[in-house]
């Protein structure tokens, strides 16, 4: 960089600063703003480190200090996929947090949550610590059920560690994510197929799978294609023919049937994670993943604490939240069920570092962030149309 580059951004650093301390933006903005002028992800927890923005300060609540406390026995509900990211969640994390604040941690699994915290209603909120698809999680935010990003950074000092690109991307927080791309059964698929051109090749025709259009995967699927092939990712006419061109497509409700569909032989080429992915290559199967190398979305992790819980309640999620974030989280998500984590401070596992990522600071910048918001407001119009070229 420059001496007169430098200068420049220094200066940009610096008025950043003055606004944050004389509370003329908040820290969020501060966060984006720090982002936009190019800075590394170290620097910028660097730079929040010397503002303090890891203890609230400003607007943010702040209800809990950072240490343990007897709560007394109460419950929390947590809200979050099952299976093995349960059985590592409460093994790894939950188990001891339990003791360290003689409380209960109720985790709720049972998909969707969604119905549950709108029927409740936003004062009397059904789940403490909220896990769940993206845009659903941009429903409830929006009608109030969730507290702020401030205040989440007021309540978790792990939080000043995340990547702030993606740990804000959403309500709450996001903590860990696995990449999108594809996986595919190596004995069958002999060259590795990292382009997403592959979806189409008529190769695999009746051997590749997709999810449905109501699945936030095929949804991130939807806007990858929109971008590469149209104009951008908003080039819904685009998606719509690349997809009815594609027929005909095998459907899989969610990462796990795929799994499935896959170990059974069924299918040979499939949007996947590549946590699950790895998951498979692991336990010996011929089945691999391949980044595209036109785009890298992401399916993420967050987690989001409800505004009308209980002080004790909100308390306890907030330093649960904490933990799911820290450094050595980070640490045990990756290597468990191979995550990506957010804390710049975690370290990657090594089938992850194989595969050519090669730390958080790094990698997490590379990664594709479609417009949710948009997608929301097109939402009924594109799972319509889908449905009907995939039933066709």
């Amino acid at each position: 960089m420059s001496d007169s580059r430098t200068r420049r951004t220094v200066s940009a650093v610096e008025r950043l600063q003055d606004k944050y301390r004389e509370g003329k933006i908040t820290r969020r903005q501060t966060l984006l703003g720090l982002a936009s002028l190019g800075l590394s992800s170290t620097a910028i927890v660097h730079v929040m480190g010397d503002l303090g923005m890891a203890r609230a300060q400003g607007t943010g609540e702040q209800i809990w200090d950072g240490m343990a406390f007897d709560a007394g026995g109460e419950t929390i509900t947590v809200a979050h996929w099952g299976g093995e990211l349960e059985e590592l969640a409460r093994r790894a994390v939950i188990k001891q947090f339990e003791e360290d604040f003689n409380c209960k941690v109720r985790y709720d699994n049972a998909w969707p949550w969604f119905t549950k915290m709108s029927l409740a209603g936003p004062d009397n909120p059904p789940i403490d610590l909220y896990n769940g698809n993206l845009p659903e999680a941009m429903n409830l935010d929006v009608r109030g059920f969730f507290v702020s990003h401030d205040d989440i950074l007021a309540n978790c000092p792990s939080v000043a560690e995340l990547y702030p690109g993606i740990a804000f991307y959403g309500p709450g927080v996001i903590w860990a994510l696995h990449v999108m791309g594809l996986a595919y059964r190596t004995e069958v698929i002999t060259e590795e197929p990292n382009t997403l051109d592959a979806l189409w090749d008529p190769a695999y025709e009746g051997r590749k799978s997709i999810y449905g259009p109501a699945n936030d995967l095929q949804s991130i699927l939807f806007m990858s294609v929109s971008k590469i092939y149209g104009r951008d990712e908003y080039d819904m006419e685009t998606a719509f023919r690349r997809f009815a061109e594609g027929k005909p497509w095998i459907i899989s409700p969610f990462t796990g049937e795929t799994m499935n569909l896959m170990e059974r032989g069924e299918v040979d080429l499939a949007w996947q994670t590549d946590g699950e992915a790895l998951l498979q290559t692991q336990r010996g199967l011929p089945i691999k993943w391949a980044r595209c190398k036109e785009i890298a979305p992401f399916n993420q992790m967050h987690s989001a604490v409800s505004r009308g819980s209980s002080p004790m309640r909100k308390k306890l999620a907030y330093a649960l939240l904490d933990r799911y974030c820290s450094a050595a989280a980070g640490d045990i998500w990756s290597e468990g069920i191979f995550f990506h984590p957010i804390n710049l401070n975690s370290r990657l596992a090594q089938p992850l570092v194989d595969q050519g990522w090669s730390d958080p600071a790094t990698d997490l910048a590379t990664l594709y962030r479609p417009d949710w918001r948009w997608f929301i407001n097109n939402q009924t119009q594109i799972v319509d149309t889908m449905n009907a070229i995939l039933a066709s």
